[in-house]
């Protein structure tokens, strides 16, 4: 396994409705093709997440991934299909939506349980791209503050999230 010490996001910049009512998948392979087409040996992403919040692979984790050119070394690269005519300090609900935002979060979450702790940056961050047309910093900074904000509801049972997604397992429950 190769080492990874970041998570970088990447916007595909389509429109919102850009092959609507198509399966993840064909938006995938229309991406590797893209990619393809300028040379790469696979799509460039790890993962792809559309607008109602589905997650497909792309490139296996385990292969080096081609999103910031000259770059990629230990990143994990995911990319959220819109952002059209963005610019880098968008806010995230300008370009995405909320179902991308949810499986965001959410596939962050689980790539640090299974990989360890990572930086989480945008494409901006590393080149001059509007990409992935919003600010990632203020975006993690503002879920990072309601997370801290929210009331923590009492949990009886106190265990480890991999632990209770395990038990989940077994019970039919999400954890």
């Amino acid at each position: 396994m190769r080492m990874l010490n970041e998570i970088t996001i990447h916007g595909s910049v389509t429109d919102p409705d850009w092959m609507a009512g198509r399966p993840l998948a064909e938006k995938v392979a229309e991406i590797r093709r893209w990619h393809l087409n300028r040379g790469f040996n696979d799509i460039g992403y790890h993962f792809v997440v559309d607008r109602d919040g589905e997650v497909a692979a792309g490139r296996a984790v385990e292969r080096l991934g081609a999103g910031v050119a000259g770059q990629n070394t230990g990143k994990i690269h995911i990319c959220l299909l819109g952002g059209r005519g963005g610019v880098g300090d968008d806010v995230f609900e300008t370009h995405y939506t909320a179902d991308q935002d949810t499986a965001l979060r959410n596939l962050i979450d689980d790539l640090q349980d299974d990989h360890g702790a990572m930086a989480v940056r945008g494409h901006n961050d590393h080149a001059a791209t509007a990409c992935p047309q919003f600010d990632v910093a203020a975006w993690l900074s503002e879920f990072e503050t309601a997370r801290i904000t929210a009331p923590v509801p009492e949990d009886p049972f106190d265990a480890p999230r991999w632990l209770r997604r395990i038990i989940a397992l077994f019970t039919g429950g999400r954890a």
